[in-house]
């Protein structure tokens, strides 16, 4: 009886010693305590990196809505958060149609683009990566299976 209180009791910290190890293991995105707390202090203070959006077009890709309703906006791979202009280029998202964005260029007639679509700046035209706005999937037919007599 007593070697079987020893192996559950043994058994029981198997768990723990390997969430130990783990936690090792992976330890923490930034792994200086001054990186975290910089990070936290810009966080505290809303401090975010100002980068300018350059190139002839600009490419709505990608939108985020959280539930508090406050969105992100993708444009050219950049993060642009509700009300910041920091890259030159103001967002706006179409709350009833989240896949939307009004996407305003300096003092440029505000446009509507959708997840996916390009504006070339200078002719101020709009291109869809999705050319006519459908996804089709090709499947293979299946083998004709012959019956023998």
């Amino acid at each position: 009886m007593s070697h079987s209180v020893l192996a559950i009791a043994l058994l029981s910290l198997v768990p723990q010693l390997c969430f130990a190890a783990q936690a090792e293991q992976l330890g923490r995105l930034f792994l200086t305590p001054q990186a975290r707390s910089t990070l936290e202090r810009q966080r505290q203070l809303n401090i975010q990196h100002t980068q300018v959006l350059e190139g002839d077009t600009l490419s709505v890709t990608g939108v985020v809505v959280r539930s508090s309703g406050k969105s992100t906006t993708w444009i050219n791979g950049v993060p642009q958060h509700d009300g910041g202009g920091a890259t030159g280029v103001r967002v706006e998202v179409d709350r009833r149609n989240p896949g939307q964005a009004t996407v305003i260029d300096g003092g440029n007639a505000p446009v509507p683009l959708k997840v996916g679509e390009s504006l070339n700046r200078g002719a101020r035209e709009t291109t869809s990566s999705m050319g006519d706005g459908r996804i089709g999937i090709s499947l293979p037919r299946p083998a004709r299976v012959v019956r023998g007599n």
